[in-house]
């Protein structure tokens, strides 16, 4: 299947470098529509580009290491996870470590590992003890314990296990749990932005922005504690914010969907009561999306 017509040069994000530079050799429309998914999901190009060749993914990317002591095991859980990350069309490593100890001694040159599948019933160090060693310098690490007695579980609490996967793992169950997990760090993700003020690099988060505006060629930034300005255009800010949350209102202001405190035909109030000009051309869809997002969160 072949997409020469499928895809528009508009769809793609200026930010986009590696695509960019396909795009004017050419070579990027030769792709098929699976090697296309595949190179978008790796270079992380996807809120416009993934939408148009209907991706579907969890945005979460697990690298897992996973921690059993019977070969047999290791090798099943990790082709479950293939079969996981094939279904979701989500990119995930794994890292196979036969023993609490070895990962003990290893796990420092695996930074990246952010989830444990961690059997409980192993040789000389036990799963569980483990977990409150790693916790000690961990607080973020998701765990997952498998074991084959349900009397273990109890032990997870004092750990902060995500769940408990009981022996002999079921496939169904697995990814049940990778799929809530996936969806969990998604929602507790703040995503940020990075702006240069004054010659610095500055990291905002998105939830803190209330407003930004186009004056000249610069953008005034208005968040709840201070007011930033940079050198940048309302189309570049745009398509680095999250669109389930921000719009743009005016060809000169972008709100905060989650700050506004009262919408009328002609402008939005805002919490920090900045009164910010709706024109008639944004109207319906800056109030369809203000109540879309209230009624989400409220359900």
């Amino acid at each position: 299947m072949r997409i020469r017509t499928f895809i528009k040069p508009n769809l793609l994000r200026k930010r986009t470098f590696y695509i960019s530079i396909l795009l004017r050799k050419r070579s990027f429309f030769k792709l098929n529509l699976p090697q296309i998914r595949t190179f978008c999901m790796f270079f992380s190009i996807l809120p416009n580009l993934a939408k148009s060749l209907n991706i579907c993914y969890y945005s979460a990317m697990f690298n897992i290491a996973i921690i059993e002591d019977m070969a047999i095991q290791r090798e099943l859980i990790d082709k479950y996870i293939q079969e996981w990350s094939a279904s979701t069309k989500s990119i995930n490593k794994t890292y196979s470590f036969s023993s609490a100890e070895q990962f003990l001694f290893e796990h420092e040159d695996y930074p990246e590992i952010n989830l444990l599948l961690l059997d409980i019933e192993m040789l000389r160090l036990s799963g569980v003890d483990l977990a409150k060693k790693i916790r000690k310098t961990d607080e973020k690490i998701s765990i997952i314990f498998i074991t084959a007695n349900p009397d273990y579980m109890q032990d997870g609490f004092d750990v902060e296990a995500f769940n408990y996967l009981l022996k002999p793992i079921k496939k169904e169950k697995l990814f049940e749990c990778l799929t809530k997990l996936a969806k969990r760090i998604k929602q507790h993700t703040r995503k940020s932005i990075v702006l240069s003020v004054d010659g610095e690099k500055i990291k905002i988060y998105q939830d803190e922005i209330i407003s930004v505006e186009s004056i000249s060629h610069d953008l005034k930034i208005t968040t709840a504690k201070q007011v930033l300005k940079t050198r940048m255009t309302l189309s570049q800010i745009e398509e680095e914010l999250d669109a389930d949350h921000f719009i743009k209102t005016h060809r000169a202001f972008i709100v905060n969907l989650s700050k506004i405190k009262q919408i009328q035909k002609s402008l939005a109030t805002m919490e920090n009561s900045e009164e910010i000009p709706i024109s008639k051309r944004e109207y319906k869809t800056v109030n369809e999306k203000f109540i879309k997002l209230f009624t989400t969160a409220e359900s």
